[in-house]
């Protein structure tokens, strides 16, 4: 019987360290779509200072400023804002610079400004939170003390609950003390 279960212990470490070499040795590569995507990008901007110069061999993952994930091939992460995203012509909006094009549009960061406008809508954002918090105040805590009030056993219940968690957190903190105290 011990020779069994060591056995099988056996078989399962060597599982385990086959799964974990195996592992280190797969390459994810560049998912294509995410490779297009990320090429059409660039080719909108304008990179004078060769900035996205990494840009061009197969593996996107290998680029500057992409991160992709070590599991699925996927881009999880595009970081570009450095001092250099400056330099790149046709990247512009908060924080940098704005575009020419987009000077006579509204800036969509001043939410005061565009909050509500022409929407239709007679609440704002805080307002409907509010109201919201007010019924899940309402539904939620009367829903259940008034169940307390009209059920006589559930009441019952509960408080006993609440008794033996307290007796229960009384002797814990009791037997700590005393255990402290010996010490």
């Amino acid at each position: 019987m011990i020779s069994d279960k060591r056995t099988t212990i056996k078989i399962v470490v060597v599982v385990l360290l086959l799964c974990v070499f195996v592992s280190e040795d797969a390459e994810v590569r560049c998912i294509e779509s995410e490779r297009e995507a990320l090429l059409s990008f660039k080719n909108g901007l304008i990179d004078e200072h060769g900035i996205l110069s990494s840009w061009r061999s197969d593996e996107c993952c290998e680029w500057h400023g992409v991160e992709c994930s070590n599991t699925t091939g996927h881009v999880i992460t595009l970081q570009l804002n450095s001092h250099y995203s400056a330099k790149l012509r046709g990247l512009c909006g908060d924080p940098l610079p704005m575009c020419p094009e987009d000077s006579l549009k509204p800036s969509t960061t001043n939410s005061r400004d565009n909050m509500n406008d022409n929407d239709g809508n007679i609440f704002s954002f805080m307002q409907e939170v509010g109201i919201s918090m007010g019924f899940g105040f309402i539904f939620g805590f009367w829903g259940v003390i008034g169940s307390f009030i009209l059920k006589k056993s559930w009441r019952i219940v509960f408080f006993s609950f609440l008794d033996g968690a307290g007796d229960w957190f009384y002797v814990r903190i009791a037997e700590f003390v005393s255990k402290w105290r010996r010490s």
